[in-house]
């Protein structure tokens, strides 16, 4: 979709992207703008799983709650494993560095508040053990984009414990697709942000880009990736090189 339109109004002016069947259209824009990339997360990820767990157990910065989830996963199966990976992988990336602001009273320069972890993972996907739950999350983010007027993004939902999924969704504004399993709701929802030329969440915009580069091999003049994000997807990608 070439049109330069909000999300919202793509979502307007195409009735057929309010119903399942828009999954497949999505599927279809993507893979004329990447004829090859459609299917590399698919195909990818499973390869870089040892890699992702052996950084992630090596790293300081995971909870005891979340140790007991990295253990788990020897005795799971491997949808409930990727949200467990998933969960765990903004520990692995840096967030973005944030930019200057000037206070309005003083007019100083000041530094914004540093994002914690659970708002970083909040802001990749949205975990729910209820799929009641649904409707709240979407008035929320109606309710968020209207009073800070920001453009409609979509994002990954996961139901249930993160040991035992019991289905995955792609919210976008009023709209809730379905997908068969963790990684196809990451998938969608990162081939929804190029069909619909939209931005990736701010807040997790690291996340995506080392999902863009490691995983899909797409590299954009605009994504400025930190060094320590550069060494890791670099490392991604020789995993995925070597079992190719």
């Amino acid at each position: 979709m070439n049109e330069k339109l909000s999300v919202k109004d793509y979502l307007q002016k195409y009735a057929c992207l309010r119903v399942e069947a828009a999954r497949t259209l999505f599927d279809a824009d993507f893979n004329k703008l990447y004829p090859k990339a459609g299917l590399r997360l698919r195909d990818n990820w499973d390869k870089t799983v040892p890699h992702l767990r052996h950084r992630l157990s090596t790293c300081k910065k995971l909870n005891a709650e979340e140790k007991i989830l990295l253990d788990s996963l020897d005795t799971i199966e491997n949808n409930t494993g990727n949200a467990i990976l998933l969960s765990l992988l903004h520990h692995l990336i840096p967030s973005c560095r944030p930019g200057r602001k000037r206070k309005a009273d003083t007019g100083e320069n000041t530094l914004p508040r540093r994002l914690t972890n659970q708002e970083r993972k909040e802001s990749f996907f949205v975990h729910l053990f209820d799929v009641l739950e649904l409707e709240e999350v979407l008035q929320k983010g109606r309710e968020r984009t209207e009073k800070y007027s920001l453009q409609h993004q979509p994002i990954p939902i996961v139901v249930g414990p993160l040991t035992q999924c019991t289905a995955t969704y792609v919210i976008l504004e009023n709209e809730i697709y379905e997908t068969c399993n963790v990684l196809r709701a990451f998938d969608l929802t990162f081939k929804i942000c190029f069909a619909l030329n939209c931005e990736y969440p701010p807040n997790a915009r690291p996340l995506w880009i080392f999902l863009q580069r490691a995983y899909y091999n797409i590299q954009l003049p605009k994504d400025k990736p930190s060094t320590e994000l550069t060494s890791l997807i670099g490392e991604v990608k020789a995993v995925i090189n070597e079992q190719s």
